[in-house]
């Protein structure tokens, strides 16, 4: 009986936020139909694509990417730098060498920027200054 109670539950806060989104029409019937079988399906097909969607949940993925590979970011940069040579790819490159401490990389990147006629932005003199003084503060990487 709790159990039948639980599902009871489950069908109607699901068919309310199907109804509250714009999905009743399909979602209601099926829910309705197939109980428990019906809320699984609304769940794996609208709720986690939803969920995993959001910002909070990119930001998450990100953070854990960037846990178990932290160089890929690195690695991609560096290959659209490969493709074009421009400044905006120089300077995403340079500010992931920072993050992945390559301060001397990041240095010649902003060097190469600065020597551009269109690198004389005052970003970039403040993002090689940035970088020079992360680097005395922060250990090498070797």
């Amino acid at each position: 009986m709790p159990v039948a109670l639980v599902v009871l539950l489950l069908d109607i806060t699901l068919i309310y936020h199907a109804a509250k989104t714009g999905r009743l029409q399909p979602w209601a019937f099926i829910i309705l139909m197939v109980p428990l079988i019906g809320s699984l399906a609304y769940i794996v097909v609208e709720l986690v694509p939803e969920w995993l969607g959001s910002p909070d949940a990119q930001k998450v993925r990100r953070r854990v990417a960037n846990r178990l590979d932290p160089e890929k970011q690195y690695r991609e940069l560096s290959d659209q730098l490969a493709t074009a040579d421009t400044v905006a790819n120089r300077a995403a490159l340079a500010a992931e060498c920072v993050n992945v401490a390559r301060f001397g990389e990041a240095e010649q990147h902003y060097d190469h920027i600065l020597k551009l006629p269109s690198g004389h932005e005052p970003i970039y003199m403040f993002r090689k200054a940035e970088t020079q003084f992360r680097s005395i503060i922060r250990p090498r990487r070797f």
